[in-house]
C-alpha cells in the first residue's frame, strides 16, 4: 500500500534525472500544484557528520537515550503478555495467541489516537496523559486477576486499555527522539536513542524465556476445550475462563 501511495524521494528522482516525477513528488507532499515547484538542476551533496558529533550535545544524548529506554517496559510487557494470559486466565497457548490479536489491535488504535491529540494538547500534555493512563491501567489490571463482569475478564480488558495508551505513547516519544537534535544530526541521534533502548530489552529476553519454561509447564495448561456455545472469556465449570 505504501509503495503505491507514497511517491519516491524527490532528491533521488533528481539524481536519476527524473525531474518531472520529482516535481510531482514535492507537490504531493506540499499539497500544491506541481507547476508551482521550481527544482534545482543539481542536488547539492548531503552534509556528512561523524557519529562523535552527537556527544557534543550532552542534553540530547541524555534525553534521547532515556526516552529510548522506555522501550524496555513495552517490549517486556509485550513478550510476557501471552504468558500472563495463560497463567492468569487459564487459557491454552493457542487461545492466548488469539487474545494477542486484540492486544495488538488496541496498540494500533492507541497510536492513531495519540497522533490525533498531539496537536491540541502538545507533545508534553499528550505524553503525560498517555503515560499516566498506561500506568494506572496496568496497576488496575494487577488488582483484578479474578474479576469477571458479564463473563468478561477485567484483567484482559485492562490489558487492552493499557496497551492502547502504553503503545500509543510511542507515536509521541518516537519522533521526540529525533526532534531534540539539530537537523543535521536527527537521523543519527534517533538511531542512538533507539539503539540504547533496545539493549536492555534484548538482554532481558533470555530471562523471560527461562521464566516461561519455569511457570508454564505442559502439565499446568488447561485441558478443557471450548464448545461452540461458550461465549468469549466465559467462566468454565472448573472456575477457569475459556476463550473461543
Amino acid at each position: 500500500m505504501i509503495r503505491y501511495w507514497v511517491p519516491e524521494s524527490p532528491r533521488w528522482l533528481i539524481r536519476m534525472g527524473r525531474h518531472e516525477e520529482a516535481r510531482k513528488s514535492l507537490a504531493w507532499a506540499l499539497m500544491v500544484d506541481p507547476k508551482e515547484i521550481a527544482l534545482p538542476a543539481i542536488v547539492p551533496e548531503a552534509e556528512t557528520m561523524a557519529w562523535r558529533e552527537l556527544f557534543k550535545y550532552p542534553p540530547g544524548v541524555a534525553i534521547g537515550c532515556l526516552t529510548g529506554l522506555t522501550q524496555t517496559g513495552g517490549v517486556g510487557l509485550g513478550l510476557w503478555m501471552a504468558t500472563l494470559f495463560v497463567l492468569v486466565l487459564g487459557v491454552s497457548p493457542a487461545e492466548a495467541a488469539f487474545l494477542m490479536i486484540w492486544f495488538n489491535v488496541a496498540a494500533i488504535l492507541g497510536r492513531i489516537f495519540a497522533t490525533c491529540i498531539i496537536e491540541p494538547l502538545g507533545r508534553r500534555g499528550s505524553g503525560i496523559l498517555m503515560c499516566s493512563a498506561a500506568a494506572l491501567t496496568v496497576v488496575i489490571a494487577g488488582q483484578m486477576p479474578n474479576v469477571y463482569i458479564g463473563g468478561t475478564s477485567m484483567f484482559f480488558i485492562m490489558c487492552l486499555v493499557q496497551n492502547f495508551f502504553g503503545s500509543g505513547n510511542y507515536s509521541i516519544v518516537g519522533p521526540y527522539m529525533a526532534e531534540v537534535w539539530p537537523a543535521r544530526l536527527r537521523a543519527s541521534g534517533m538511531g542512538l536513542g533507539y539503539g540504547v533502548g533496545q539493549i536492555p530489552a534484548r538482554l532481558s529476553a533470555p530471562s523471560r524465556a527461562r521464566a516461561d519454561r519455569r511457570f508454564v509447564r505442559p502439565s499446568s495448561l488447561p485441558r478443557r476445550r471450548s464448545t461452540p456455545s461458550d461465549p468469549p472469556l466465559c467462566t468454565s465449570p472448573s472456575g477457569g475462563p475459556s476463550v473461543r
